[in-house]
């Protein structure tokens, strides 16, 4: 409720935002973190459901799934806004959910900072490493939403060079894992960024699965990382790739001369 009426006090009259929000939001979501896990039990399960708000219903709740508190995201995007061009203190909440032991919390963070990068210049720096170690997180749509953030920042997001390097390099090298031979890697029909599942560059990717991997691989590339190259050459040995890894190779300068 505390923070409800904080999120709506931004709404309504955001010039009275206090100056120490940060810590107050930051300690109210860890309040709301821990009694929600003490609190959580399982629900039934439902049945199938036919119509159109049904299945939209079944979408929220899979987003919501394994959450503690999926609302809070909705109050927070209100607080943001309400924050405008305080870029200082939106870093400092971002920063604050990122580190969060709840993986929720971390991917709202995630989607929130997008908008802050696209719009207003501020450091980013701390922002972007702490997304590119969400990559080893366990839970995939974590990793999901890290690197689709990451893909999308080109140089700004060479904070996350070594995260995303070490992420790529935990896949299987060689031809028996489908490099080079047409049975995996980038671009095969059993197991690469075309589609299928298996060794080389498909569900190998802790179960992202192909466009998880590819996405990790355009965004190491756009971040003008030399690392990239040879894992670029072997995806355009398989053939089938993404249009948007074919322009990374742009972000690579004369290191790419080689492809």
């Amino acid at each position: 409720l505390r923070l409800a009426a904080l999120a709506q006090r931004a709404r309504c009259a955001p010039g009275e935002i206090p100056d120490d929000v940060v810590p107050w939001v930051t300690a109210l979501l860890e309040e709301i973190r821990t009694a929600s896990v003490s609190g959580a039990g399982s629900e039934p399960p439902r049945g199938a459901a036919p119509t159109l708000i049904g299945q939209v219903r079944e979408l929220l709740e899979e987003h919501a799934a394994g959450r503690p508190a999926p609302w809070t995201e909705e109050l927070l995007r209100t607080l943001h806004a309400a924050l405008d061009d305080r870029v200082d203190d939106r870093i400092a909440l971002v920063l604050a959910q990122l580190r969060s032991p709840d993986w929720g919390q971390r991917s709202d963070a995630i989607w929130l900072c997008g908008g802050l990068i696209r719009v207003w210049r501020g450091r980013y720096e701390e922002v972007v490493r702490l997304v590119g170690d969400q990559l080893h997180d366990p839970e995939p749509r974590l990793r999901e939403a890290a690197t689709s953030f990451l893909e999308r920042l080109f140089e700004l997001g060479a904070p996350a060079a070594d995260a995303l390097a070490a992420r790529l390099a935990r896949a299987p090298r060689g031809p028996a894992d489908g490099f080079g031979d047409g049975s995996g890697g980038f671009g095969g029909r059993s197991g690469g960024f075309g589609e299928g599942c298996g060794d080389g560059f498909g569900e190998g990717f802790d179960g992202v699965g192909p466009s998880g991997r590819e996405g990790a691989l355009i965004a190491l590339a756009r971040a003008g990382d030399v690392r990239a190259v040879p894992l670029l050459a072997r995806a355009l040995e398989e053939g089938e790739v993404r249009r948007e890894l074919l322009y990374a190779v742009d972000g690579l300068g004369p290191s790419a001369a080689v492809l």
